[in-house]
């Protein structure tokens, strides 16, 4: 059996305003115990009645009778049944089980559009992510390419020979940008601190964001008049004023 089918068919709605037959219901209690996913849909359209009655004024945890008995008080005054004219109550038990049935389907309709938009919200911030990206490569592109800007690569120590990292001064605006895409991620507790050897003497620039070690990003700063020479190394968190010289990891001179 279709199950997709069977619960688009609408008989579920019906079940639930007791619009069936003692068979049909009971034919759809047996696809409730032998269907848990028929079970969870008649759930979802008695909890999506029972919030259309709370809207209209009707206390929560309405009983099925008392459900059935507001929707009927909501709709327009229709005589009793008679033999004269046989089809004014199904007209009202038809009415009503439209208004059910439209409520539940407005409320599916409505929970899917919510998940669309976060969805849609969601590829968006992705895209955006990657044009973000996509304009700092051809930033460090056009800054490596720049014949006026010169490229000083760090090499590894005997520490860590493998690590590496670079610096591009911009003399024309008088700003380095370091690339620490070659360092290790470092342990708890710890931080890259960057060095510029000035004067013969270690002059503190700064410790090292954790987030863009081992990536492509760029880290900006002012350039260093007099620096011969630019190191890295692993101090405890938040750095320190002078650097812990068996822990450089990189260096290279001008």
């Amino acid at each position: 059996m279709d199950i997709n089918a069977y619960i688009d068919s609408g008989i579920l709605e019906q079940y639930v305003i007791g619009s069936l037959s003692s068979t049909q219901s009971a034919q759809v209690e047996q696809m409730m115990a032998q269907y848990p996913e028929v079970a969870a849909e008649v759930k979802s359209i008695e909890q999506t009645l029972q919030a259309y009655a709370q809207s209209q004024g009707v206390k929560p945890k309405l009983t099925e009778d008392q459900l059935i008995d507001h929707l009927k008080k909501n709709l327009p005054s229709v005589s009793p049944p008679s033999s004269k004219f046989p089809w004014t109550w199904l007209l009202s038990s038809a009415l009503l089980f439209f208004i059910a049935f439209s409520v539940y389907r407005f409320s599916k309709l409505n929970n899917a559009l919510n998940q669309s938009k976060i969805e849609l919200q969601l590829q968006k911030s992705k895209c955006d992510e990657i044009d973000n990206q996509n304009k700092e490569l051809q930033s460090i592109i056009n800054r490596i390419t720049n014949p006026q800007n010169k490229l000083i690569k760090l090499a590894g120590t005997k520490l860590s020979p493998t690590s590496y990292a670079s610096v591009l001064i911009d003399s024309t605006s008088r700003k380095l940008y370091f690339d620490f895409a070659g360092l290790p991620t470092p342990p708890k507790g710890k931080q890259y601190q960057l060095w510029a050897i000035q004067d013969g003497k270690p002059l503190d620039m700064g410790v090292i964001q954790n987030n863009v070690v081992g990536s492509i990003h760029q880290t900006e700063k002012s350039i260093v008049d007099r620096a011969s020479a630019f190191a890295v190394t692993l101090e405890d968190e938040g750095g320190k004023s002078s650097p812990t010289l068996d822990q450089m990891y990189v260096v290279g001179g001008l």
